[in-house]
């Protein structure tokens, strides 16, 4: 399909665009993208100045019902109330705020991995979630 641009030189009418010499549909990608339960949207697009720069971009609106956490954190940097706090993985992927990830990597460790809390008989009582707390800051674990 082709269709001439206002200035007369003959344009693409469809969703297919050239990146580093490969013709690439843009649906395609949006498609495979959609299909995660999790993704309630999703726009694929070529960005860059120069046709040489060019890179895929894709703009992902979370589902609110399967992606719950991914839409709060969202919210909360758009209220700005994540300022000064850093995105940090843990060791077991899950991704935390935090202020100071060393101290954080020490508090996983101190409690997940080496279980200080269980080996000086601290138990918790079952529920939905608890949080352990410190003189120095917080740690938060949600069953």
């Amino acid at each position: 399909m082709v269709y001439r641009r206002e200035h007369g030189i003959p344009g693409r009418n469809d969703n297919q665009v050239k990146i580093r010499g490969y013709r690439i549909e843009l649906g395609e990608i949006e498609n495979q993208l959609s299909n995660y339960e999790a993704v309630k949207d999703v726009v694929v697009s070529a960005v860059g100045k120069d046709i040489k720069d060019r890179i895929l971009v894709a703009y992902v609106a979370p589902d609110p019902a399967k992606a719950y956490p991914v839409v709060q954190l969202l919210n909360l940097e758009r209220k700005g109330m994540l300022t000064g706090r850093q995105k940090h993985n843990l060791p077991n992927g899950m991704t935390t705020l935090c202020l100071n990830p060393n101290e954080t990597d020490f508090m996983y460790r101190e409690i997940f991995e080496e279980q200080t809390y269980i080996k000086h008989n601290i138990t918790l009582e079952d529920g939905p979630s608890y949080s352990i707390s410190g003189p120095i800051s917080g740690y938060s674990h949600y069953m």
